[in-house]
């Protein structure tokens, strides 16, 4: 009985694992072409965000498991925080796609912002905008390139629209936009 219980265990963990990786490596559209990449995707979704999401498995009670019942089975104990894995699960997902290198925008010469037209140009230092000039600097060919190319353009938009915010407040809306962008396949398309 205990090696059926411990296969038993495994199995079910093995499962967890793989929705878990699913969600994380699977959430760029690149990633899921094909139809079994995409069923893999939003079982995946559904099982571990979808409270009423029921998998064609049953618990030694023959009822129909959902994501705290296959955790439970999984790490054979009730004490689980699914609150806690979902955390988990958003963490993991924002560092798995900060490590990969995705073209997500294309750096133009020239950028229009709000009726102004500024000036893209290379510059192997820091970030600088002249406001005054219109222009923009900054390393095009860098690793954050592309990452600080949008930051400008939230900095800029936020001046010429007069959008009073934080130097905090404006980084973390050019973050977050930058990742909607890339982990969504926006602009630059299929590579």
């Amino acid at each position: 009985m205990n090696i059926e219980r411990e296969d038993y265990r495994k199995l079910m963990s093995a499962i967890l694992r793989q929705a878990m990786d699913d969600y994380i490596k699977m959430q760029h559209p690149n990633r899921r072409r094909k139809k079994y990449e995409k069923e893999a995707f939003w079982s995946a979704v559904g099982l571990l965000w979808d409270p009423a999401y029921a998998m064609d498995i049953a618990d030694h009670d023959g009822d129909s498991m959902g994501l705290l019942e296959l955790a439970k089975a999984a790490a054979d104990r009730e004490n689980l925080n699914v609150e806690a894995l979902h955390e988990y699960l958003l963490q993991e997902s924002n560092r798995y796609w900060d490590e990969k290198n995705l073209r997500t925008v294309e750096i133009p010469e020239d950028v229009v912002v709000e009726g102004h037209v500024y000036e893209v140009r290379h510059h192997a230092e820091a970030v600088e905008i002249d406001y005054e000039a219109k222009t923009i600097s900054l390393n095009k060919t860098g690793p954050v390139a592309e990452e600080q190319f949008m930051q400008a353009m939230v900095d800029l938009a936020c001046h010429h629209s007069d959008i009073r915010t934080s130097q905090k407040a404006r980084q973390q809306m050019g973050k977050s936009f930058y990742r909607l962008l890339r982990i969504n396949n926006c602009f630059v398309g299929d590579q």
